[in-house]
């Protein structure tokens, strides 16, 4: 289950995203955000894709940006999100977080099996291959490497969020 976590009027709120959601001033949103600069009546909206989500502006004046590991991305089109993402719409910043598990869960469903890995034993003589096959995927740019049983695989990218899945081999 994904939340978005915010603050209006010194008030700090949290919503689970249990369905798809429409955000705006206007009372005909899911999420009605009063008294907040620049947030339009009908701002944006947030949908599950797969075992994700996306947000999109919904032609709003001021726009949609998402905050991501340091850079400002602007919502064009369905755009995902990532967990620890910061939503901007107008004044209002809105942070999105997803379940341990469910980020988990996803990581595992969209990683793909190669027949053989190859492994560096520490103080070994060097490479050799690992078997059976363990998970590799590929997202946004990022690399997942997989190493041998018990080692942590990560991403290249700036916004890599590590994921450690213990598994017997």
């Amino acid at each position: 289950m994904a939340t978005l976590y915010y603050r209006v009027d010194d008030v700090e709120v949290d919503r689970e995203l249990d369905r798809d959601l429409s955000i705006g001033r206007g009372s005909g949103n899911e999420l009605v955000i009063r008294g907040v600069s620049g947030v339009s009546r009908r701002h944006a909206a947030i949908r599950r894709a797969g075992s994700g989500y996306v947000i999109e502006d919904l032609g709003s004046r001021n726009g949609t940006r998402i905050e991501r590991a340091g850079s400002s991305i602007e919502v064009e089109g369905a755009t995902s999100l990532a967990a620890g993402d910061t939503i901007v719409l107008g004044e209002l910043r809105v942070r999105f977080e997803v379940a341990p598990a469910e980020a988990t869960d996803a990581a595992v469903r969209s990683a793909t099996y190669v027949p053989a890995v190859t492994r560096v034993d520490a103080g070994g003589p060097g490479p050799s291959m690992a078997t059976p096959p363990v998970p590799t995927a590929s997202e946004g740019g990022s690399r997942w490497l997989p190493i041998a049983a018990g080692a942590i695989a990560a991403g290249a990218a700036a916004a890599t969020v590590v994921v450690v899945i213990a598994r017997v081999l």
